[in-house]
């Protein structure tokens, strides 16, 4: 049997893990065992609780948003625009072998071999 450590104000408490939902329920907070890091927020029952929690969220929620635009423009200005590479047309099954040979023939490669070939 595992136990986990809840805090509410200054109370910490090490509790058996099958308990946790109804200290969650009670307003404890899930920590660490040392109880400084909070694992799992309670949802408080009282508005002024819930008031400050709002407050912290959305600070949070604006922080990330900014965090979020300058992201994006650091990542725009890094990327180039991507061109999209050009189609080429389909080769046709049908073609002859005569017009195959003739394009390899003004190919620079197939000059070149043709004149090593030619100086022997």
């Amino acid at each position: 049997m595992s136990n986990i450590t809840v805090r509410k104000a200054n109370v910490l408490l090490t509790v058996p893990v099958e308990q946790k939902e109804e200290y969650l329920n009670k307003g404890f907070d899930v920590v660490d065992s040392r109880g400084n890091a909070v694992i799992e927020r309670a949802i408080p029952k009282d508005v002024n609780a819930l008031s400050v929690m709002v407050q912290e969220l959305q600070e949070e929620v604006k922080k990330l948003k900014e965090e979020n635009i300058k992201l994006k423009a650091q990542l725009s200005s890094n990327e180039k625009p991507v061109e999209e590479p050009k189609e080429e047309e389909p080769v046709e099954a049908e073609e002859s072998e005569e017009s195959v040979e003739e394009e390899e023939e003004f190919t620079p490669i197939n000059k070149r071999n043709q004149k090593k070939t030619t100086k022997k």
